[in-house]
C-alpha cells in the first residue's frame, strides 16, 4: 500500500491492479476470518486508501525504504459505487467459505443497488449496515428484505420533508414528484 502512495504524492499515475488478482487480495486476515465466519464487518474496510495526498497534517513515514505521507484512517462509503465496490470484496471472500449463498448474495447486491437508484440520499446505505448486523444476530437470509430496517431507513426523515402544503390536489391534479417508492420483495 505504501508504495502506492508515493507516486500519487509525485503526481505520477498511481498502479492500477491487475485484473488477474483475486477481489480481497489487500484485506487483512483478520478481516477475512470474521467475513468467513459470518460476523459483521464495515465494508469501508475493503476500500484501498482513499486518502488525498495533498493533506499536510499527515506525518511523513518510511514504508519498505521509501519516504511517503502515513495513510488516513478515515475511510467511509460515500455513494453506491464505493459500496458495490466493497461489497464484490466481502462477497468474494464470503462466499469463498460458503457458496450455497450466492443467489441469496447477488440478491442482496440487485437489492441494495435499487434502492440507491430509486431513493435519495443514503438510506440504503443505513439499511445495509443495520440489515447485515440482524444477519449476524439471527441469521436471516440475505435474499428478504427487512421491512421494519426498509421503513426506519429509506423513508423520508422529517428533516427531509417540507413544511410546504400541496394545494394542488384542489385542482384534481399533483404535479409534484412522489419521493416514496413502493417495493414489493
Amino acid at each position: 500500500m505504501g508504495n502506492n502512495l508515493l507516486p500519487q504524492f509525485l503526481g505520477l499515475p498511481v498502479p492500477v491492479l491487475s485484473a488477474n488478482k483475486e477481489l480481497g487480495l489487500g484485506v487483512p486476515n483478520n478481516i477475512r476470518d470474521k467475513i468467513a465466519q459470518g460476523q459483521y464487518v464495515d465494508l469501508a474496510s475493503m476500500l484501498p486508501s482513499t486518502s488525498c495526498m495533498h493533506d499536510r497534517g499527515r506525518p511523513m513515514v518510511t514504508l519498505e525504504g521509501q519516504l511517503t505521507m502515513a495513510p488516513a484512517n478515515n475511510k467511509a462509503i460515500q455513494n453506491i459505487e464505493e459500496w458495490s465496490d466493497a461489497f464484490l470484496t466481502f462477497a468474494s471472500i464470503f462466499l469463498s467459505h460458503h457458496p450455497d449463498q450466492t443467489q441469496a448474495i447477488l440478491k442482496y447486491l440487485s437489492i441494495i443497488c435499487m434502492a440507491a437508484k430509486r431513493h435519495v440520499g443514503l438510506g440504503w446505505l443505513s439499511y445495509n449496515s443495520h440489515f447485515r448486523m440482524r444477519v449476524v444476530d439471527s441469521r436471516a437470509a440475505y435474499n428478504a428484505i427487512d421491512q421494519e430496517f426498509w421503513v426506519l431507513c429509506m423513508s423520508p426523515s422529517a428533516a427531509q420533508t417540507s413544511d410546504k402544503k400541496c394545494y394542488d390536489f384542489n385542482l384534481r391534479t399533483c404535479t409534484r414528484i412522489v419521493a416514496y417508492t413502493v417495493i414489493s420483495a
